[in-house]
């Protein structure tokens, strides 16, 4: 008897348990498809990284949410995935219409990678969502 419970034992202990799918091993493209669709797709070594991975599954409940695009787009800008953070700054404002904030956060990082046209791009925007803010305008002029 004594064998038999020590047997049941170990193979409750041997037997791994549930596996819990994460952002270690789940398809990044698929778990987040709607929110690459609204903000462009991340490379998967970027979405594997938890504090993104985090953001992502926010905005996978909360498309809008505006805390959690800030907060993916600063994740990303510091993982070095900058153009990502630019790109997904201003789809979002494209297709939630606010803030307008993202914005200037965007052609702040589009300045720093270099790339004037889409600056320009995407200050036009931010001229034709704010045309009394001071810093669209500034943003434009110098």
């Amino acid at each position: 008897m004594l064998k038999r419970y020590c047997a049941v034992a170990l193979l409750l202990f041997a037997t791994p348990g549930p596996t819990i799918a994460g952002y270690q091993d789940e398809n990044p493209d698929e778990v987040f498809s709607a929110v690459y669709e609204r903000l462009g797709a991340l490379p998967v070594k970027a979405a594997r990284d938890p504090n993104i991975w985090l953001r992502l599954e926010e905005l996978k409940r909360e498309p809008c949410d505006q805390k959690s695009i800030g907060d993916l787009a600063l994740a990303l800008d510091k993982a070095g995935y900058r153009r990502e953070a630019a790109n997904g700054l201003y789809k979002f404002v494209m297709n939630c219409g606010a803030p307008v904030t993202a914005l200037h956060r965007s052609i702040d990082i589009y300045l720093r990678l270099t790339d004037y046209p889409k600056a320009v791009e995407v200050a036009d925007e931010f001229m034709r969502r704010a045309p009394t803010n001071r810093e669209a305008s500034m943003d434009c002029s110098g």
